[in-house]
């Protein structure tokens, strides 16, 4: 990997627009001022959590909603508008497909090929984009939840409206609006503290059970589950290094291995949550040719005059280069000196 930016890093930004989990009581107590006339969930809630937290793979439906994206690239301001097509087979097959370009304007070439590079995402759109209660104990370790009385159309469908914040070291919010008959969150508006819009994703309409004979489900090939313990089994050959500083509230949820087919290399992928984000560390062991010395790119920042660059989309940032000869990079809605932290804890 000799170039400034790996494919495999690259892939993961482009998609956008990436201690014990205690005993499972809940827990909501925050000092924020709860607004609207809202009041902070408690136990009663757990039901609706579970189901949001089922809902993306055991609910069989079909629907097409509005993707908005307000970002900075390394503050260069960006906005996109998509309409797309979702369907979830109920037992853990989806689709994710645009539909169309409402900003920028696309010609029919463009949209096509806009389409086929989103069909290769789908995998990240729908697994790592939209909102999810990725680990419930965890969630409810780390999240506040604010209930708002009365209920909000959304494509047909009544739903709650709830609102979602880290109790520690919050930078942002979650607007949700969930149907409470099966958990399905209909719209999501992730925004700044100070009410910026950062991303809305939003359901115009929604077929519940729907005929799924003319949909192509995305391939169900998930990464080779890793070992820790012995990484040889997965055919991992070379010293990898595991980060010991995480962000508050962030625990490991998942080992695995992936490919790099721009140069056939392995890369231990490691990713932590804190029940609603999620952080992945990759760590691609020693450079084989060359290194990125000499190599650069307007969009990366040097963070250190050896090795490291760091690039910022949004909310996302991506730390990533050649540190003592292995190749390393960090991915998540995190400050940059905490994805550094967390890279350089992970080498000797």
């Amino acid at each position: 990997m000799n170039r400034s930016r790996s494919t495999l890093a690259v892939a993961i930004v482009a998609s956008l627009g990436l201690a014990s989990c205690g005993d499972g009581q809940t827990s909501f107590e925050v000092n924020n001022d709860v607004s609207k006339g809202g009041t902070y969930a408690s136990t009663t809630q757990l039901p609706l959590l579970q189901a949001m937290a089922e809902a993306p793979f055991t609910v069989s439906y079909c629907g097409e909603r509005r993707v908005e994206q307000h970002l900075d690239v390394d503050g260069v301001p960006s906005v996109t508008i998509q309409r797309e097509g979702v369907c979830a087979d109920g037992s853990g097959a989806f689709s994710v497909r645009l539909l169309d370009s409402i900003q920028p304007i696309l010609g029919p070439t463009e949209l096509q090929m806009l389409q086929a590079l989103q069909s290769a995402r789908a995998g990240f759109l729908y697994l790592e984009r939209d909102f999810r209660i990725r680990d419930l104990p965890l969630f409810l370790q780390n999240y506040a939840v604010v209930t708002f009385p009365g209920a909000v159309d959304v494509a047909g469908r009544s739903c709650v409206e709830l609102e979602v914040q880290r109790q520690e070291g919050a930078d942002r919010r979650y607007l949700l609006a969930v149907d409470p008959a099966n958990g399905l969150v209909l719209r999501s508006r992730e925004e700044d503290l100070n009410g910026q819009l950062i991303s809305l994703v939003e359901f115009e309409l929604l077929q519940l059970d729907p005929d799924f004979t003319d949909v192509e489900f995305h391939p169900t090939t998930p990464d080779q589950p890793l070992d820790l313990e012995d990484p040889d089994l997965a055919g991992i050959h070379f010293e990898f290094g595991t980060p010991r500083f995480l962000p508050e509230g962030f625990q490991l949820r998942t080992t695995e291995v992936v490919d790099d087919a721009s140069d056939s290399s392995r890369w231990v992928k490691l990713a932590y949550g804190d029940g609603v984000e999620q952080l992945f560390f990759l760590h691609g062991g020693p450079l084989q040719r060359g290194g990125m010395a000499g190599n650069t790119n307007a969009r990366f920042q040097d963070f250190d005059q050896d090795v490291v660059r760091v690039l910022r989309v949004g909310p996302w940032s991506v730390a990533q280069g050649e540190v003592g000869g292995q190749r390393v990079i960090t991915v998540g809605k995190r400050a940059e000196h905490e994805l550094l932290l967390m890279l350089e804890s992970a080498l000797p």
